[in-house]
């Protein structure tokens, strides 16, 4: 087994023990939260979207569950990330004072 095999698994430890220190901080976040989840992905698998659907309201979640999509949907569709960055970006803009 290769040494990239055990780094990837320790990873995925750390985001457990991360998850359990942040159980109780969800409540805190009030920004908006855009994600995108491929419906195919082994990596991420599509159960981690609903877990968002429980700790967010739905008011503040912008969830995209894209079906024939993995891990790597920015490689396979780079302008639906920028896309939407941009009109973030576009929303979030401030008018300048003269």
């Amino acid at each position: 087994v290769s040494q990239s095999r055990y780094s990837a698994t320790d990873e995925k430890y750390g985001h457990v023990k991360a998850l359990r220190e942040i159980k109780d901080s969800w409540k805190k976040i009030k920004c908006r939260v855009v994600a995108y989840q491929g419906l195919d992905d082994w990596i991420v698998r599509p159960e981690n979207a609903l877990f968002l659907e429980q700790k967010l309201p739905a008011s503040q979640l912008e969830l995209h569950l894209l079906p024939g999509y993995d891990h790597f949907i920015a490689d396979k569709n780079p302008g639906l990330i920028k896309n939407r960055l941009l009109r973030l970006a576009e929303i979030q803009q401030v008018p300048a004072s003269h």
